[in-house]
């Protein structure tokens, strides 16, 4: 049979103009034997003409293709019998608008395969591999915003959010668009919002692809932006129709399925998993929903992100909006479906908008809609082509997206290794790859193999041409190496062969090894080239591999990469694939390391070198503050009561909250008990940068006191304070679970194994009143420790923590139901923050000042954690720059580097410094004047506030 394939002309919407296919695709499956026949379009990104010159055939008639492909559904009646389909069709979730075409596809026995069920690994939970979804939510956001700002015109109120156009008018999104909120945040911070319909509130409700890009939108605001938690919407509902700083900001609340509904069964806490079970199960029937009772009565404008179907409770119904509005509540202005969900998580989504006609109007207390936005209701969006990033609605929008996500598709039609090897080879633009060796190994044992093919490993060598040259070839490289990273029990590797083998690859895989990565790794250089280096990293974990990375670029260098764990060296240099790493595993036990330098002298670079400019200017320091924190993104933090996550063992964080800690303030000794420290813990201020944006504490970090001389400040600086950031609310309710006991290295009571045994011996039971407040119990609920309820004290043991090990202390115990709790899921993100604050006196008398220096970065999903690049990236530039003493950059009269270097000497951070802005760690600075010269504003703990036992050191000191 003939191979050949058909691509449909969209007629769904006049303002689709998506391709399934690019011109690329086409010539690569011409090029491999398959017909391809496009039927024409003069609306489509690609011209007719692109697709023939790619080797397409153009023609209306499409019935000579086995498989036809198309972006949305074709038209009603126009299915071709007998044909394979391959289109977005919304029918999976019953939809009654699209039963029509689910008959259709019935009666013309069409074989329909929706992009929405094609999953990772075929599963039905896993992730989508076709999906647009972070787009939908980037240019519905911003078609909401301008809808609110409509809505509230109607009111009678002209705000900045008017002058956001729709996003079709924006040539691209990363530029025009943001520009365009960035002005209506200013303008917002500038000239607030009105009294009545404030505090402003956006609920993204959802926290996948669409809402992580529905809150890039509406970080692109600016500082203006303020994340508030679910427990948080109360007290703003207070403010409303009052006059203060609230009318300045954007309060943005993200919320997932444990704010949508709650257990019917009373005491029984939220369980995720069981919540979204298989439908058989039908365990939705076992929750009660209670959005509209919590968070809807407290939000602005409700921007469902979220997937639904009708086993679930709607996330908003058309009764409970009118018993809302009934009882006086008309705080929610404007609903942005993102999903386009009609009939569906939000009930007054009674038909989809288009382009020409975003918005409608929804009474719930008539049960109509109208076009006139002047109407009583609630704004409605829910444009069913907003996973098309409407920039390409204009003739003159790129196309560079072209390759961007074709993988997805292509990965599917043919494969020779389950990994995907062939496949990431095949979605090189323009590649050619020969397999030159292939050895097959078994994954288990049948009892019947020699023992030595039991330590080889399955292997493919292969030959891949690039005619774009070395950048392709390296994002095909990363790709690859990206792959093996997600499969960690499968061992994989990809490596690079060395150049200097010259086609004869039994010279870096010799036949008697087997294959494998050990192999390919065995072959690196053993020498470096004239003008390189021998380094040598010990370790190859978390904070080392970004290390690695940077210090491997200069392929004159060898690395030599030493670690004390069986394979993790190896399994390093294999990930990064170049010749000039060598892995070596030494025969040592390795330590446990409780406890790791924040950001490895980054902080102590960006500080010196801004107190080194105030310096300059003739200024000088009087006050001093620096903080710190790594921590969840923002978005990730929502998921747990403790808005905090762990990407190496919490027993570092455990022992830190009992550190004791001391610093100045108004030249008096501030100390703080290390059984204390969590109860210290303060908001950080709103005229910090990261204050205005993110609700954070801070707790004071061990002993400020020597860093005044470190910086070369003792003699002017009378406040000197350097604290850790966490989210609001950590330390308080780390320092309950220290009241149980649980952060203590004490033994575990005799004949404790389990974790209900162990809260027993604190006084937290089923039956007796617990020894701890409900928000304790809550989290330690939420960590599967139990299920009991707040008050009054009923309900079950869980029984799901792992079972405490015989020889483990209590905070042992603690750490270990942490890390297996609170680990990053798939798809989240790390946060690093970071903030100097520098009160300046100027001796002439020029006024004094405020300067700050705020760095944010974020980690990539399943990828490197920011801190881990933070502490690795920093490490590796301090040995770049003691590598390049006596080269031409570093002057004939440079005076050698010797002994233990600090962060602070200048030499060190004029070097790292542009070079860790270039990584991507860059800072932010900003200066304001002040009236006054006020002390102890450059300490987020000023004297004479805390605990009872703060102000006694205070007062001693």
């Amino acid at each position: 049979m003939r191979r050949s394939l058909g691509v449909l002309a969209e007629a769904y919407s006049k303002w689709e103009r998506r391709a399934p296919l690019t011109p690329s695709h086409v010539s690569r499956l011409v090029n491999s034997g398959v017909e391809v026949l496009v039927q024409p379009s003069s609306k489509r990104v690609f011209t007719d003409r692109e697709f023939a010159a790619a080797g397409a055939t153009i023609t209306r008639d499409l019935s000579g293709a086995n498989t036809i492909m198309g972006v949305k559904q074709p038209l009603n009646g126009s299915l071709l019998p007998g044909k394979n389909y391959l289109f977005f069709s919304h029918v999976i979730k019953a939809q009654p608008e699209n039963m029509p075409l689910l008959d259709e596809v019935l009666e013309k026995k069409v074989r329909l395969i929706d992009y929405e069920c094609i999953r990772e690994g075929g599963g039905g939970t896993t992730p989508r591999l076709v999906a647009f979804g972070e787009f939908a939510g980037m240019s519905g956001m911003v078609n909401g915003l301008r809808g609110l700002g409509l809505r509230l015109l109607s009111l009678g109120h002209s705000t900045p959010f008017l002058s956001i156009g729709p996003t079709h008018a924006y040539t691209d999104y990363s530029t025009d668009a943001r520009r365009a909120l960035r002005a209506a945040g200013e303008q917002v911070a500038r000239a607030g919002l009105p009294a009545e319909y404030s505090p402003l509130v956006v609920c993204v409700a959802g926290t996948g692809n669409v809402s992580r890009g529905a809150l890039d939108a509406l970080d692109s605001l600016g500082e203006v932006v303020e994340r508030v938690a679910p427990s948080e919407l109360a007290r703003l509902s207070a403010l409303a129709g009052t006059a203060g700083e609230h009318q300045h900001k954007v309060y943005v609340c993200v919320t997932g399925a444990q704010d949508f509904v709650r257990p019917a069964r009373p005491g029984a806490a939220f369980d995720r998993a069981e919540y979204y079970a298989s439908p058989t199960c039908a365990n939705p029937e076992e929750y009660v929903p209670c959005f509209h009772e919590t968070i809807a009565p407290h939000v602005s404008l409700l921007v469902p992100t979220m997937y639904w179907d009708r086993r679930f409770p709607r996330l908003l119904s058309t009764d409970q909006l009118q018993s809302l509005r009934a009882s006086g509540n008309k705080r929610l202005l404007a609903v942005a479906d993102l999903t386009c969900d009609v009939d569906g998580a939000v009930e007054p989504l009674v038909r989809s908008t288009t382009i020409d006609e975003p918005f409608f109007v929804y009474d719930p207390a008539t049960r109509t809609e109208q076009a006139d936005l002047d109407g009583p209701g609630v704004l409605m969006l829910g444009d069913a082509l907003l996973p098309f990033l409407d920039a390409l609605a204009t003739p003159g929008a790129p196309t560079s997206a072209d390759l961007r996500h074709s993988a997805d598709l292509r990965h599917l039609t043919r494969h020779l290794f389950d990994s995907g090897l062939i496949n990431a080879a095949l979605d090189a633009a323009g590649g050619r790859f020969d397999l030159l060796e292939v050895t097959v190994r078994p994954n288990e044992s049948t009892g019947r193999e020699p023992a030595s093919s039991l330590r080889q490993k399955s292997s493919a060598l292969m030959q891949l041409t690039l005619d774009a040259g070395r950048a392709p070839l390296d994002a095909v490289l990363s790709q690859l190496q990206a792959l093996a990273a997600r499969m960690p029990l499968a061992e994989a590797s990809v490596v690079e062969l060395p150049e200097h083998c010259g086609g004869v690859y039994d010279r870096t895989i010799p036949g008697s090894a087997g294959g494998g990565a050990a192999a390919l790794a065995a072959s690196a250089a053993a020498a470096p080239a004239p003008g390189g280096s021998r380094i040598v990293v010990l370790g190859a974990g978390l904070c080392a591999l970004p290390a690695i990375e940077l210090l491997s670029r200069r392929s004159a260098d060898v690395v030599t990469v030493i670690s004390a764990v069986e394979g993790e060296a190896s399994r390093a240099c294999a990930a990064l694939g170049r010749p000039n790493l060598q892995p070596l595993t030494v025969d040592a036990r390795p330590t446990n390391a409780s406890g790791w330098g924040a950001l490895c002298g980054l902080d102590h670079m960006s500080a010196a070198e801004l107190i080194r400019r105030v310096r300059e200017e003739g200024g000088a320091v009087t006050a001093f503050s620096s903080l710190c924190g790594g921590l969840p993104a923002p978005e990730c933090a929502s998921s747990t009561p403790l808005a905090y996550k762990f990407s190496w063992s919490p027993a570092g964080v455990i022992s830190a909250t009992r550190n004791p800690a001391q610093f100045t303030v108004d030249g008096a000794v501030v100390r703080v008990a290390g059984e204390e420290l969590l109860r210290s813990a303060t908001p950080l201020a709103d005229s910090s940068r990261l204050g205005r944006t993110l609700r954070l504490e801070v707790l004071p970090n061990r002993d400020s006191l020597p860093y005044a001389e470190l910086y070369g400040i003792e003699a002017e600086a009378h406040s000197v304070f350097r604290g850790t950031l966490r989210y609001a609310g950590w330390s308080g309710l780390f320092a309950e679970f220290a009241d149980l006991g649980l952060t203590e290295p004490a033994p575990l009571p005799a004949g404790v194994r389990t974790w209900p045994e162990l809260l027993a011996s604190r006084g937290v039971t089923p039956t007796a009143a617990p020894a701890a407040s409900a928000r304790v119990i809550d989290a330690l609920a939420s960590l599967g420790a139990h299920t009991i309820a707040a008050a009054p004290p009923a309900g079950v043991w869980d029984g799901s923590a792992p079972e405490i090990s015989t020889d483990a202390t209590v905070a042992d115990a603690f750490s270990a139901l942490l890390a297996g709790r609170l680990s990053y899921a798939p798809g989240e993100r790390d946060a690093v923050f970071m903030e100097h604050r520098l009160h300046v006196a100027f001796p002439d008398g020029r006024p004094s000042e405020v300067r700050s220096s705020s760095l944010v970065s974020y980690g990539t999903p399943d990828g490197v954690s920011s801190m881990s690049r933070s502490v690795g990236i920093t490490a590796a530039l301090g040995v770049q720059r003691l590598l390049e003493q006596g080269s031409a950059s570093s002057g004939p009269d440079a005076e050698p580097l010797a002994g233990v270097l600090r962060p602070t000497l200048p030499t060190i951070y004029e070097y790292c410094l542009p070079r860790l802005a270039e990584e991507g760690f860059a800072f932010e600075e900003g200066i304001e004047r002040e009236a006054s010269a006020p002390s102890t504003a450059a300490t987020p703990m000023p004297a004479g506030r805390g605990t009872p036992g703060f102000r006694a050191a205070s007062a001693a000191a």
